[in-house]
This record gives C-alpha cells, structure tokens and sequence, in this order.
C-alpha cells in the first residue's frame, strides 16, 4: 500500500552571536518546598526567548545542556519563568548554570554561574515570581461542560488534562512496548524489543535509543542468525516474531525501542504537547505519533496517523534537485498519513534553516479538532491541517474509487476515532528517506543514499554502508529524550 503524506516543516531561530549593548541580567532563584525551582529574569522590550541550563552539586561543562534544560519562549507577569516542580532541593544544594537570552534577533549568554540554596519558599504563601501575595484561588467549577473530547470511549470536559506523564518511571500503568520485526507499512530496518539499553528513565528523561545488533548478539549474526522476540506484539508464527537471516534476506541490524499507550489511553481531539529532544544520526529519525486504536476503516494507513514531530537525523541531507534541498536535521516535519490502494497524495509547506532539533528540548504541540489540526512548536504555529470540502475522500487522488473506505466517517475522516500515543526511534525504512537524497557535505565527499526503497535488498544495503553512519551515532545524541506528554479535552 502507497501512501498520502501531509506535511508542515518548520522553521529554525537565529543562531547565538553577541553584542555589547545588551546584558543577561542576573536570575532570581526561588528553590520551593516540598519541591521545585523557579528561575526568572525580568521582561523588557527586544526579548524573544530566555534559556536556562544548570546541574545541581555537579560542576557544567562550559555550555552543556544539563541536567535542567529548557527554553522559555513567553514571559508571563513581566517576567521570563523556568519552574521545574520535580526537582527536590535541600539547604546547601549548589547551582550550577548558564544563561542565555535572544534580544532583537542576536543571542546573548551568562556563563559559568552558580547560586546556592540557603531557604525553601512555600509557593502557596504568595507569587514568587512578582513578589506580591497570590490572590485568593477560585475553586474550579463543580460542573463538568462538554467538550467533543473522547477518552477511551467515554466524553471528557472541557479543559480537562486527561493525560500526563513526567517520566519519573516508566509507568506500566500507562506504558507498553511495541515488540516486533518491522514490517508493513514503512518497513524500517529495526527490531523493537523492550531491552533495557533500548528504552529507560533516567533523571526525569525518557530515552529511547537504538544500537546494533552485531553488538549485542555477535559480528556475524546480522547475517546468519535466528532473530526471535518474547513478549512479541506482532503476528504470531510471522516474521513478525522471529526471523531466520537467508543470503541477502538479513535480520534487521538495528534494536530500538518503540511505546505506546493503545491498552491503557485513547483519545479522539484534543491538544497534545510533548518536550522533546530528537534522536541524531545518519538514517535515524523519530516516531512521536498518534495511531489508530482500532483499524476501524481498515490496516495500515487507511485508518490514518499523525506525526506530532519528526526531524531526519542526518546533520547534512539534500535532495538531488536542482535547489539542492536540505532535509535533514534542520527541517521539522508534522502532519498526517492516509493511504488508499495504489495513490499517493502529498501536500506539503517548508521552513528550513540552520537550527537542529537534535540539539535541543522544543515543545512540540498538536491541537486537533472536528475540523482541523493546528501544529506548533515552543508556541509558534508552523502549519495548520485542514481537509478539503467534503473530506479527505474527495482529494483528487482518491476520488472516484470505489474501495473509499472514508465515506462511512466525518469530514475529517480517518482522523475522527480514538488514537493512542506512540514514541520510538527508527532507522532506515523505505518512508521518509528519498532515493534521490545525497548525504554528507561537498569538503568531505557526498554519498547518495546507499539502499533502494523499492529494492528487495535495501537492508542488505543500508546494513553493508554501516561503516559511514555508525560513526554519526553518539550515545545520548542518538536517542530520542522526552521530558513530558501531556493532553488536554478541548
């Protein structure tokens, strides 16, 4: 099955420079009881974004990001906040941080700072971040108003945070695992298992890493091992489950790590938002999507997906056109899959420029509704998803056939059931990687991509070429980091 992609790409930030009319002015700290930290600078006109970065009683590395790291891209109350309500500190704990704040366009940066916590502060007694008493708080409403928001079948009220994960475990209340051998739809050259050097929570931090076979199970068991996977998810008895590598019929090289919340959280419209760093890494990209609970108008993409975000992980990636086009780790991708027999449909807008989202934590959002779904990151709206009039069933490439599955669902179908959450890591595949892609920069030689999508060995191939992307994986760089998920009823 062909399928239609919809895709947003967003646009990069400036990059840091300095100047010597602007100051990073000093932080005020506040370290809250029973737990949490506030960090804020004061609003002034020509302010874009504050960044804080820090360790706590461990020495910063120059500009490393730390255990504490976020950009704040709004201020609130005169004032630009970082607040992290997890952090549990104690009298003595020190401090250790930078600074960085974008004034009219150019990056400014306070290095090498620390401060050290001498009281806790009860954020009930008043609000820290103006210095004045907090007004007196308003119970929330007793009545529940509707919202279209479903909730695992049943109807949510408005506003309501209906899901949140800060990943101080991994919940299995909340969590599974997806363990299989990739197959359809996109067939990626990974094997999902549940091994704990795939996926695990450290600091607050959900990572999700891939690694090699061959390193796990032998040089040369990519190519003449039994691959088989307990706890399989897949198809029982199919390849699925259990492999057996056959000349150029390879066991996927690569372990990676793929969750979900199908058996525990599904939800139909709603505003999704999740704090993210990207896995970087030739061939590697992320899979932070929404899947359908149920094949209700039928397998693989004809019952939809949503990509929430997603960045390729090469550093230099271009496609052989004649702009020489970079899709790489610069360019955001968001939007949405559906696929119907043999047609492909693609609706597309760019941003591209020289920020990697493999550098950072960005907040990626999705608000999805009966009409629409809007995608932003760190606030700015990059695309806006809206299907034509009478449905994605009336898109010229679909039209007229008469195996359209859609017209049994809304305007929005098949973005119109229950999906579940999905995070992962994949390598490869024959979806998101163009045959006609060059990687590499000009100074150090450009390879074209070294596997065909359409050739019965393009694992083989990928596999053959590990020799010039193993190098671009580096530990943490490589794994996807999610800091939080949260969803919200409309």
């Amino acid at each position: 099955m062909l399928v239609s992609v919809c895709v947003f790409l967003a646009a990069s930030f400036p990059a840091t420079s300095a100047k010597a009319d602007y100051i990073v002015p000093d932080a005020k700290f506040e370290a809250l009881k029973p737990k949490g930290l506030r960090v804020s600078i004061p609003d002034e006109p020509g302010v874009q974004l504050f960044a804080f970065h820090a360790n706590v009683n461990k020495e910063l590395d120059g500009v490393a990001a730390g255990q504490l790291s976020r950009d704040i891209t709004k201020s609130k109350n005169g004032r630009w906040i970082f607040q992290d309500d997890r952090l549990r500190l104690n009298i003595g704990d020190v401090i250790n941080y930078w600074l960085y704040v974008q004034y009219e366009g150019v990056g400014y940066q306070r290095l090498d700072q620390s401060w050290t916590v001498t009281e806790l502060v009860d954020p009930g007694d008043e609000d820290t971040s103006k210095g004045t008493p907090k007004p007196p708080v308003t119970p929330p409403p007793t009545r529940c108003d509707k919202s279209p928001t479903l909730v695992n079948g049943k109807p949510a009220c408005q506003g309501q945070l209906i899901f949140e994960e800060n990943f101080v475990t991994l919940d299995s209340a909340k969590w599974e695992h997806d363990i299989r051998i990739a197959g359809s739809p996109d067939f990626e050259f990974v094997a999902y298992t549940s091994e704990k050097g795939n996926s695990y929570v450290s600091d607050g931090i959900l990572y999700v890493s891939p690694t090699l076979v061959s390193e796990v199970r032998g040089a040369d068991f990519v190519t003449q091992g039994k691959l088989e996977l307990p706890g399989c998810t897949g198809v029982a008895g199919s390849e699925e489950c259990s492999k057996q590598a056959q000349g150029w019929d390879i066991v996927p090289p690569i372990f990676s790590a793929r969750l979900w919340t199908r058996q525990h959280f599904s939800f139909c419209y709603g505003h999704v938002e999740v704090r993210a760093r990207l896995p970087a890494g030739d061939w590697l990209f992320p899979e932070l999507w929404l899947e359908p609970k149920e094949n209700w108008y039928g397998r693989d993409y004809l019952s939809g997906r949503i990509r929430i975000a997603m960045a390729r992980g090469n550093r230099e990636l271009f496609l052989n056109d004649q702009k020489q086009s970079h899709i790489g780790e610069r360019r955001l991708e968001a939007g949405c899959f559906l696929g119907l027999d043999q047609t492909v449909h693609s609706e597309a807008k760019s941003w591209e420029g020289g920020f990697g989202w493999c550098e950072n934590f960005h907040v990626y959002s999705l608000t999805w509704t009966p009409g629409d779904m809007t995608f932003k990151v760190d606030g700015q709206t990059v695309g806006v998803l809206v299907p034509p009039p009478g449905g994605y069933r009336y898109l010229s490439a679909f039209a007229g056939s008469q195996d359209n599955p859609w017209g049994r669902g809304s305007k929005l179908a098949p973005f119109d059931r229950e999906f579940y959450l999905s995070l992962g890591v994949g390598a490869g595949g024959i979806r998101d990687f163009p045959d006609n892609c060059t990687n590499g920069l000009q100074q150090d030689g450009l390879r074209p991509k070294p596997w065909k999508n359409s050739n019965p060995k393009a694992m083989l191939n990928f596999w053959l070429d590990k020799d010039y992307w193993r190098p671009t994986w580096s530990g943490d760089n490589s794994a996807l980091q999610v800091d939080y998920v949260k969803v919200w009823a409309l």
